[in-house]
């Protein structure tokens, strides 16, 4: 992905298709993570306060949603594979499977928040499923902005009303 492509695809809105098709992603996101959650414990009602909320709303945009996409769905994402012999398919899996393991790698190098929540499995389904998201988002949309939006509101939620911010500041 040359510079050019890249700021195009973060620059570029979805047009209302592609608006309509993120509404929707965030539908069935919700549908598969929330119940499965709960029903494994991973997830709780526990909202933080409003002021930890709103400092959280810029925060978690810069990082992981911007951060993460730009590299994930901007830089290394291909195009779209044309069968299942195309190589672009098996470099979008890869891409998809470094995206998910990157989160505990991240977590024992960097994010040291991060441990233990980062290696449980349900974590890594849901994320899993975000990358997967963003990914089909982003070559439906050619752009960056529904999958930084997606990912972003994901983050969001799971922190400020789902428990998140309670593993994440474990003692």
């Amino acid at each position: 992905m040359d510079l050019a492509g890249l700021f195009e695809k973060f620059t570029r809105w979805p047009d209302q298709a592609g608006l309509i098709l993120t509404g929707l992603s965030i539908i069935l996101l919700a549908i598969l993570i929330i119940p499965l959650g709960f029903k494994t414990g991973f997830l709780k009602i526990k909202i933080v306060s409003k002021l930890e909320a709103l400092s959280l709303i810029p925060r978690l945009l810069v990082f992981p949603s911007i951060f993460e996409e730009i590299i994930y769905r901007g830089i290394l994402l291909p195009a779209i594979p044309t069968g299942f012999t195309d190589p672009k398919l098996y470099l979008t899996g890869l891409n998809l499977m470094t995206f998910v393991f990157m989160h505990p790698i991240n977590a024992k190098l960097f994010f040291k928040r991060g441990d233990p929540t980062f290696y449980k499995p349900f974590f890594l389904f849901a994320t899993f499923l975000l990358g997967l998201t963003c990914t089909i988002l982003t070559w439906q949309t050619k752009s960056l902005i529904s999958a930084i939006f997606i990912h972003w509101i994901v983050v969001f939620i799971w922190i400020v009303f789902l428990g998140g911010w309670e593993k994440l500041n474990h003692s």
